[in-house]
């Protein structure tokens, strides 16, 4: 049987996360789809989960589809796993600020 690598797709050139196409643990290769190259996972990330290509500091854009989809709440390190628990989801932000109105 052939154990193949763990892979995640990159939607646009532009995005600094991509999605896992299964589930990946500490340590693995992740061979990216739709960009050149790989990235080592920092962490245990589920199948569907976004993980970082390169470093995110608090405060920059979470870009995925070519799009702003949130912002990043602490400081992210390439191949860590980004969630809500880094991130706070641009669609939520925008709905706090229309119910405050």
């Amino acid at each position: 049987m052939e154990i193949r690598p763990p892979y995640a797709l990159v939607l646009d050139p532009s995005d600094n996360v991509a999605t896992v196409l299964s589930d990946v643990e500490i340590g693995e290769t992740v061979i990216l789809k739709g960009k050149a190259g790989s990235i080592i996972s920092a962490e245990k990330i589920l199948f569907g989960h976004k993980i970082a290509l390169l470093a995110i500091r608090a405060g920059e854009d979470i870009l995925k589809y070519g799009q702003k989809i949130g912002i990043a709440t602490t400081d992210i390190h390439p191949g860590a796993w980004v969630h809500l628990h880094t991130m706070a989801s641009a669609l939520d932000a925008g709905f706090r600020k229309r119910i405050e109105l």
